[in-house]
């Protein structure tokens, strides 16, 4: 507050016939405001802003000492509540005989209230607003000013993540997921174009069976997804063995592999693990002697090194993503347009159901239900 560049603007100020060297007025009307906004003093009349010091004549008084400390180890409501409670049948106990005489003496402590002048309920009402100043201060500033550092740089920082944000328009996010479902409708076995029954509407489990992780013969439709998007490819555990063996025989397995031990170090491994697993995976791609080192830029490996003391599962996110744009550029595109796929497309089986099922839709108005019944079953023959 003393210092010449920062602090308070410390002037000589000039009355009528002297004046008066190194004083200031502001701050001192600051200091008195933040006292009577918490409730440690309080106008002795009644104002429209009782909080709100001006450079005035208003006099002011101190809250009382049984108020003011109110606010140190007070405990919860309820608990508050329940000794009152207990107090109040503790002193009815004791004062049993003269109860009659309490219930009198406060009747008429309440009349006298009501006699009071204009002036006496103003500084009492006044008195009673600062006690609960006093008691749960105001979470609001006094103005903006006054916000703390740690709330503005909250708001900022939230304010930047939004600005940072990916901002998209409706029409271009209806326009994404109409195409997402237009990509993927073929394949979807709710759908009418599906052409194995679905099981979770008829008693045929011809679809799981040919969808399983032990399968041993392929649906055509099954093998086709992979070549939608490589995270198609990834979510399947036979088209994952299939594409590690296409890549061993480049000798470029490398890739899937770190990429699969990340996902296992992300998913399946206990917080206990994590450390041994991390620098196992380090040792094992990321050091100039790994057996399967994989190609990445030295400044993802500075990052890793500084981490390494103190690594959780998301240390080798980065590297990850990394890899993964690697893999979908070269080596899935070669194994999507490798002979290995094809012959894969060539030997699955394509099942064709026998009937066609027809669905309509019956509104009925009296009773407003939905009711989805299968109509006529027409073989594909006819």
């Amino acid at each position: 507050m003393q210092n010449p560049v920062t602090g308070l603007a410390v002037k000589t100020r000039k009355l009528f016939l002297a004046s008066i060297p190194s004083v200031f007025t502001v701050e001192a009307v600051h200091l008195a405001s933040m006292f009577a906004r918490y409730g440690y003093i309080y106008p002795a009349h009644e104002t429209r802003q009782p909080f709100a010091i001006k450079y005035d004549n208003t006099f002011y008084r101190f809250q009382i000492i049984f108020n003011r400390h109110l606010i140190c180890g007070l405990p919860e409501l309820l608990q508050l509540t329940c000794l009152i409670t207990a107090a109040l049948v503790k002193l009815q106990s004791q004062l049993e005989y003269n109860w009659n005489s309490v219930i009198s003496k406060a009747k008429e402590e309440e009349r006298k209230d009501k006699l009071r002048n204009k002036a006496e309920r103003s500084l009492s009402y006044s008195e009673q607003r600062c006690f609960w100043r006093v008691r749960q201060p105001p979470s609001y500033d006094a103005n903006m000013s006054e916000a703390g550092f740690r709330r503005l740089n909250s708001t900022a920082e939230a304010l930047r993540k939004m600005i940072e944000g990916c901002a998209m328009k409706v029409s271009k996010g209806v326009e994404s997921v109409i195409n997402n479902c237009e990509k993927y409708k073929d394949y979807d076995p709710f759908l009418p174009t599906t052409r194995t029954s679905n099981p979770w509407i008829t008693d045929k489990i011809t679809e799981w069976n040919l969808n399983s992780v032990n399968a041993t013969v392929l649906h055509k439709r099954r093998v086709l997804l992979w070549a939608v998007s490589l995270a198609d490819l990834l979510r399947d555990d036979i088209g994952v063995t299939n594409f590690i063996e296409f890549a061993s025989n480049e000798h470029s397995e490398e890739n899937i592999n770190f990429w699969l031990d990340c996902e296992n170090l992300i998913h399946h491994t206990p917080m206990a693990l994590v450390p041994s697993v991390v620098h196992d995976i380090y040792g094992r791609y990321l050091t100039p002697s790994s057996p399967q080192q994989i190609n990445i830029d030295a400044s993802y490996i500075r990052n890793i090194d500084k981490s390494l003391y103190d690594p959780n599962k998301w240390i080798l996110i980065d590297i990850q993503k990394k890899i993964y744009y690697l893999m979908e550029r070269n080596s899935y595109r070669r194994f999507i347009e490798s002979e290995e796929y094809q012959s894969i497309l060539e030997s699955a089986i394509e099942v064709r159901p026998r009937k066609k099922y027809d669905f309509l839709i019956y509104y009925n108005l009296n009773l407003f239900q939905l009711y989805l019944i299968q109509a006529v079953i027409i073989p594909e023959e006819w």
